[in-house]
């Protein structure tokens, strides 16, 4: 598990700053990327949207459904040898083994050296009802059979209300955390409480930011390059 969570100073999204690792507070510098899925249509169409970034992680699954765009997007963020990262929108109302084998189809692709999986878990995903006890057991039996099947320590996205409300638990935070929280003048991202002494590994910083004509989610990694590739490797089993 990753436990070095460094301050940085995040880069302005749109201020032409966002494709190249830039210095921050004391020296410490801060990777970023993107997240994409078949929203966004067929942006990597061309490939150099993606110079310059440090990764790039786009949608496999959602529920029990592939992303349409999922192959071509990888294909393409792996053409550019960037480091590359897939995530699994859930669904609680739907069977946890059949969502599970549905990312676990689009994680044969993935490497050692690539992020390790990332579960997309939002207020929506329950339909409001978290705190019912069939929801998280559901979700906790999804979430082991990802790290069992893949060999990987996955990465939660929450934000704030599901984080507090939903996944306070020392399950759930045993996790690393990646924190959806859109203000770009903050440079350190608020977090749920049972983190609060662990902090975040990544940022959802903006849903805003716009790369060759494209909106995209900009992302941010709390710390340096090295940091990111010790990260990966710690994620292995």
């Amino acid at each position: 598990m990753f436990t070095a969570f460094l301050f940085v100073k995040c880069v302005n999204p749109g201020s032409g700053e966002k494709n190249k690792e830039s210095e921050g507070g004391e020296g410490v510098t801060n990777v970023t990327g993107i997240d994409i899925s078949e929203w966004q249509g067929n942006e990597l169409a061309n490939p150099n949207v993606l110079d310059g970034l440090s990764f790039a992680i786009c949608r496999a699954s959602y529920g029990d459904e592939p992303d349409s765009k999922f192959q071509s997007n990888w294909n393409t963020i792996k053409s550019k040898k960037i480091i590359g990262g897939m995530y699994h929108y859930y669904y609680g109302n739907l069977s946890y083994v059949e969502q599970a084998n549905e990312f676990m189809r689009a994680l044969s692709n993935l490497s050692s050296t690539d992020l390790p999986p990332i579960i997309d878990i939002e207020d929506t995903s329950f339909y409001n009802h978290c705190n019912e006890p069939d929801q998280i057991k559901k979700l906790t039996a999804f979430i082991q059979q990802i790290e069992t099947r893949s060999g990987r320590v996955p990465l939660l996205y929450m934000n704030l209300s599901c984080g507090n409300e939903c996944l306070d638990s020392d399950f759930f935070t045993q996790y690393p955390l990646y924190i959806a929280y859109y203000d770009t003048k903050i440079q350190q991202p608020p977090v749920p409480k049972g983190w609060v002494n662990k902090g975040w590994v990544f940022w959802q910083r903006t849903f805003s930011d716009t790369l060759d004509g494209y909106l995209n989610d900009f992302d941010v990694f709390n710390g340096t390059r090295e940091d990111l590739l010790e990260f990966i490797k710690n994620s292995n089993k």
